[in-house]
């Protein structure tokens, strides 16, 4: 378990495995612990990423911007800060959307798209 400064918030980040990326971006209201069981699976060939956005889960919930398209930026700094270059983004609900966002603006970042709901 570790966490991440976004913009002064503290953004929880779990970590499994190591080998090729996925990360896991969940639903509104969830946490990463949603994708605990697929990264319990995967980690013995892949690196599983998984965060909790900010305002849910272990994240800080500062009184900030919840838009989806913000969520995708912070997705793509991230996933920067994390050194995720290429890689597969699976995300549940909302993080569906978002991921999907995140699809439409950085295609070149990713190797593959789950949308689970």
């Amino acid at each position: 378990m570790g966490f991440i400064d976004l913009d002064g918030a503290r953004i929880r980040v779990e970590e499994r495995g190591s080998g090729p990326a996925v990360l896991f971006v969940h639903g509104w209201g969830a946490s990463w612990r949603f994708f605990e069981p697929a990264m319990l699976r995967l980690a013995s060939a892949r690196r599983c990423v998984a965060i909790d956005w900010k305002g849910m889960g272990d994240s800080d919930k500062p009184d900030a911007d919840y838009r989806m398209d913000v969520f995708a930026v912070e997705a793509r700094r991230i996933a920067d800060r994390l050194r995720l270059d290429r890689f597969v983004l699976v995300g549940h609900s909302m993080g569906g959307m978002v991921s999907a966002l995140f699809a439409t603006l950085h295609p070149q970042r990713l190797i593959g798209l789950g949308l689970v709901n």
